[in-house]
């Protein structure tokens, strides 16, 4: 069985088995028969691509793992790269060094080619502007070296790719990018392809692997792995297992589509054996189709009894028309850029911490220079590049976010009649004549380079799966260069899923079928539908010639000829004709740097806007296969550009197309389009020159509007009490409380349900009605009118005291204690034993199922309300008990905790730990044995040492916990537990040579006869304890005599053998003992230490 073949986009082929036990001890019993026609019947060829298991940049777990990578685990790998010696040096190589140059040479390529990743020894590397950087830098040099090698091999295919590019397209439920490349970077170069077999399909998932995709430049997460696997991650109850544990654990796993296909199968092969034998059908596989084709037709009914409730919704209320909203958020287009993503540091959710950016003024690219340095950063060499500084004010997220929120409406309606001039467009090739009977629901909110989009769908019977998507994005609607007139304003797509979910099916990309817009500083706004395409003949004539996009990733002539051979001979026939030259498919070796283009027949059309000279860009990574070309605007002409629109599918050219944007996922802004054979070194040629193109076709809608819809719920909350109400709707209708109750209250006759929103599959279809019906308002209220609690940023803690006298941290139900452990030792088999009480494991979990949770979701059928209460005190427990856990009785007292609310996916402001040097401290005086003294910084130092030593300094320890509110407003309940500590110890950091053993020997002197004073037989010696590595154990012991005479009594103690020759007095009256490092490591010295000791 193949993985793909059951609903997950990844090829893993499995043998199962069936072993039954024959009824009567029949030997001819032919259930197995059976059980394997349910596993085929089960099966379901992939429906969605690898891009729709892959989280959001944005998601909260994508942005714990970025922080993790700039936080202390990444710096730490980081450091061992940066001391990395050079990779190709191949007098010092490795193993993997010969993998690597043996596939350049068989690919073609030049040895020392890095255009992508410029990587270098000793951390050097600079790589695309949408890369993650952080990860870049925790990847070692074969790793990047391999990267080269895969992106030169995706641009050697018959039909050249760029790897940083995949198209976008819609997916059924998401606007999402077709992963076109999957690259596991920890194979050997020899055994990783650069393309997978089929389009959007993963590769095999394997334990240990670390997968890239360059199109996203970032890696496979595995929790996404998980996903691939079919695996419910989110319902999984994990600790804190670390990725390359999880990524194990998806490698190891078994697909579980295919899994509970077979259990499936096993549980019910008896039944359709007796239901085959009742029939009167020839072959199982009829029996079990009239079987399923029965309980088809009674789901299908229920869905229609739903889709009319939609429609009943939706005529109900008052409705309002969104040109006044449309124009409101066409005049926030400017504050929607400035408050948008800059820098692919900020993808996931965080801020840049610079303001100062760096743009190209011809494809808009931007980079803080947080993220540009000499050694590593993005490629920008290329760009024409200047600075934008941008205000804190003006650059914040979360205040244009709940500007945002504060205008959207939660549901949006499309009225009939623009629906129905859609329809009558191409024979309803859209098929949208239904969507006037569905209400399409904020989906959300989020955040785009240089604009903010918000998503609205409609979804089937209100939670089921989405049958349409409406896009509405603000900010800038076209890219242009700095030359050209800005296009910003606000925008909406719409486009329909059912051509995917009705036959006939239509596979690929759905394209937007269609659009408004409205500029800034413009009152029209004008809807548009797509229709069939005109062709047109148009006359492309280049000149100039620069390096194609092959030469640029360094593959040379052995590449070109290689090609040539292959298409001559294997892939002849799926190869078009014109391409066997060797011009194209044996390297596309020439790319022009100007292109002529003028209309081909003057009757053709009098009206010709595509005509002029096109002047190729520098830029490179932004702009597929480095191809851009320019027509500057003149004042008849505005400025077009001549771009490559990347194949979907991977089995065509990528397609040349005119357009009034730099971004070739502008759909809307695409004018013409070449056909499919047509690549730019055609131009070079004049038999090649005349095309035929399809110039795009958007006709105006005279009826199309579009309206939100007013509904009877009521948002309010408490703006400053005692009780636990968080947020409250009312006036929700009686099918809607029945649709939440009715998971967890059965009878339907309990007046107070407490809904389940935490645990189960139950609870996830819970959260979705809940989300709904309550996330939009309630994000839309808080925006308008805020909270009891203050959800900005930078808002001030709150304390909290506990009650009860039960300090945090210590209550046993909001945290049950785990099982006891005992240790015995058994003799008769010589092993030591683990015993718990019996059921321990059970009650313990049992008690996890009951502790309280910090929100709880509550709905009162009589007031027709829905409550969601937040509870801090445990989320302040869950935070003290992991300052307190483990470190004995009292310190719980000393814990004060402080909670608050957080509505943005970014760590909560925490002043910066910071350790104070010695310069503003008085001196500490020591006498030395003439003529030798102290300087002033390490008399100083020496007074900040024996402050520690006496526990006069203080520092704040922090240990913080943060519980996400159900459902996707995004809220966290976010608890900081603290306590005053001691700081019991500390590090003398100074240069080689700089005295820091003369301070330390100060710091002996400072304390000498306290310590003479304090010490006591047997347990209480009044000697300082030195370890240091062997060789320094006599230069110690001369350093001592040359500085003092204050300190007689030095022991020196070599190895292990040496502790017979002392006594305990001789230890306990001691002032210095020395000895060395490893003494711990000698043979017999831990077990007569565990003989000694009492």
């Amino acid at each position: 069985i193949d993985t793909k073949c059951y609903g997950l986009p990844q090829t893993r082929e499995r043998t199962y088995m069936f072993v039954w036990q024959p009824d009567e001890d029949n030997a001819f019993d032919d259930l197995g028969l059976y059980w394997e026609a349910i596993v085929k019947y089960l099966a379901s060829p992939v429906r969605h691509s690898l891009e729709s298991f892959i989280l959001e940049v944005d998601h909260d777990i994508i942005r714990t793992f970025r922080e993790a990578l700039n936080g202390p685990a990444g710096r730490y790998t980081m450091r061992g790269i940066n001391q990395a010696p050079d990779f190709w040096n191949k007098a010092s190589a490795d193993a993997n060094l010969p993998h690597n140059i043996n596939t350049r040479i068989g690919i073609g390529m030049e040895e020392l080619s890095r255009t992508q990743t410029k990587w270098g020894p000793e951390g050097a590397m600079h790589v695309p502007p949408h890369w993650w950087l952080e990860y870049m830098k925790c990847n070692t040099q074969r790793r990047s070296d391999l990267l080269e090698i895969l992106h030169a091999s995706a641009a050697r295919d018959a039909e050249s790719k760029d790897s940083n590019f995949g198209e976008s397209c819609y997916d059924f439920l998401m606007f999402q990018t077709l992963a076109s490349h999957f690259w596991n970077i920890s194979q050997n170069a020899t055994k990783e392809k650069h393309r997978s077999a089929v389009p959007g399909i993963a590769s095999c998932i394997t334990p240990g692997g670390d997968v890239f995709l360059p199109h996203a430049g970032r890696p496979l997460l595995g929790c996404e792995k998980l996903l691939l696997q079919g695996i419910p991650y989110f319902r999984l109850l994990l600790g804190n297992e670390t990725e390359v544990q999880l990524g194990d654990l998806a490698g190891n796993a078994m697909s579980l589509t295919v899994v509970c296909a077979t259990m499936l199968g096993a549980m019910t092969c008896k039944q359709l054996r007796k239901d085959h034998e009742e029939s009167m059908e020839d072959s199982i596989f009829n029996t079990l189709q009239s079987i399923c084709t029965s309980e088809s037709l009674r789901t299908s009914t229920r869905v229609s009894s739903a889709k009319s409730e939609i429609q009943v919704m939706a005529g109900e209320g008052d409705t309002t028309d969104t040109k006044s909203l449309f124009y409101n958020l066409a005049g926030k287009a400017e504050a929607a850029i400035m408050s948008s993503i800059w820098c692919t540091c900020e993808s996931s959710g965080r801020q840049s911490k610079s303001m100062n950016f760096l743009q190209c003024g011809i494809c808009s690219v931007a980079c803080c220079r947080e993220c540009i340095n000499f050694k590593q950063g993005y490629q920008l060499d290329s760009h024409n590049i200047h600075d934008v500084v941008l205000s804190k004010e003006a650059h914040d997220p979360a205040a244009f976010q709940v500007q945002l929120r504060s205008l959207m409406p939660a549901n949006l309606i499309l009225c009939k009649d623009g629906l129905d001039e859609i329809a009558a467009n191409a024979n309803d090739k859209y098929r949208v004549a239904h969507l006037s009977n569905y209400i399409f629901g904020l989906h959300r909110i989020k955040r785009g380079r240089r604009k903010w989009i918000a998503v609205y769908y409609a979804r089937e019977g209100g939670i089921g799966e989405a049958v349409s998507e409406f896009k509405i994005t603000v900010g800038e609607l076209e890219g242009r260069t700095e030359a050209a007139d800005r296009v910003i304003g606000v925008q909406g797509e719409l486009t329909s899923f059912f051509p995917a979910r009705q036959e006939p099916i239509v596979l690929g990309a759905l394209s937007p079928c269609a659009m408004f817009r409205q500029c800034h500083g413009n009152s029209d706004l004008n809807w548009t539908v797509k229709a069939i395409g005109t062709k047109r003949s148009l006359s492309l004539v280049g000149n100039g010639v620069v390096p194609s996009f092959r030469i640029e990733v360094g593959l040379t002539d052995a590449a070109a000829e290689s090609l040539k051979k292959h298409a001559n001979s294997t892939r002849k026939k799926n190869t078009q004709p014109h391409k066997q030259t060797g011009i194209s498919v044996a390297g596309s070796i020439r790319k022009i740097g100007k292109i002529g283009l003028r209309k081909f027949r003057e009757s053709d059309d009098n009206s010709f806007i595509f005509g002029g000279k096109y002047v190729r860009a520098e830029c490179k990574h932004t702009f597929n296969q480095n191809a851009c070309w320019i027509r500057r605007k003149t004042d008849n002409a505005p400025e077009l550009y001549l771009l490559l629109k990347p194949d979907v599918s991977r089995v065509g050219s990528d397609v040349g197309i005119i357009s009034s944007s730099t971004n070739h996922d502008d759909l809307g802004s695409i004018l013409a389009t070449f056909p499919p054979q047509w690549q730019p070194c055609d131009a070079l040629s004049k038999k090649q020159q005349d095309v035929k193109a399809t110039l795009s076709n958007w006709m105006p809608l005279q009826h199309m509007s579009c309206f939100s819809l007013k509904t009877n719920f009521t948002v309010q909350t408490p703006k400053s009490d005692d009780s636990s109400v968080l947020i409250k709707m009312n006036g929700l209708s009686e099918s809607d409380m029945a649709d939440l109750c009715c998971r967890d209250d059965v009878s339907g006759s309990e007046r107070i349900v407490h809904l389940n929103v935490h645990r189960g599959a139950k609870a996830q279809q819970t959260v979705r009605r809940y989300n709904l019906l309550c996330v939009a308002p309630f994000l839309k209220y808080a925006a308008a009118h805020g909270l009891k609690y203050d959800l900005k940023l930078d808002a001030s803690w709150m304390p909290i005291e506990p009650k009860n006298d039960v300090p945090f941290g210590c209550c046993q139900v909001t945290i049950p204690p785990r099982p006891t452990e005992s240790w015995s030792f058994n003799k008769e088999l010589n092993i030591r034993e683990r015993f718990s009480e019996p059921g321990a494991s059970r009650t313990y979990f049992l008690a996890l199922q009951k502790a309280p949770n910090c929100f709880d979701v509550i709905a009162d059928r009589v007031e027709s309300s829905l409550t969601v209460s937040c509870y801090p005190a445990v989320a302040a427990h869950h935070a003290a008990f992991g300052l307190i856990e483990g470190r004995g009785n009292g310190i719980e007292r000393e814990v004060s905790v402080e909670f608050r609310l957080l509505s943005v996916q970014e760590d909560p402001v925490l002043e910066r730990f910071r350790l104070h040097n010695c310069h503003d401290l008085p001196e500490t005086d020591v006498q030395l044995k003439t003529p030798h003294q102290l300087y002033e910084r390490q008399k100083k130092a020496v007074t900040k040492m024996t402050r520690l030593e006496k526990g006069q300094v203080k520092y704040e320890e922090i240990e913080m916990s943060e519980q996400k509110m159900p459902g996707s407003t995004g809220w966290s309940l976010v608890s900081k537990a603290s306590r005053k500590a001691r700081l019991c110890g500390g590090v003398i950091a100074d240069a080689i040579g700089a005295g820091k053993t003369v301070i330390s020997i100060a710091i002996i002197l400072q304390g000498i006869e306290t310590a003479r004073a304090n010490r006591s037989f047997p347990r209480k010696s009044s000697a300082t304890l030195v370890v240091v590595p062997p060789g320094l154990i006599d230069q110690w012991k001369k350093e001592i005599e040359k500085f003092t005479n204050a300190l007689p009594n030095v022991i020196c103690i070599y190895d292990d053998n040496a502790m017979k020759r002392y006594s305990l007095k001789d230890i306990v009256e001691a002032d210095v003992i020395i000895c060395p490092v490893d003494i711990l490591e000698a043979k017999g010295y831990m077990g007569r230490l565990a003989q000694v000791a009492t």
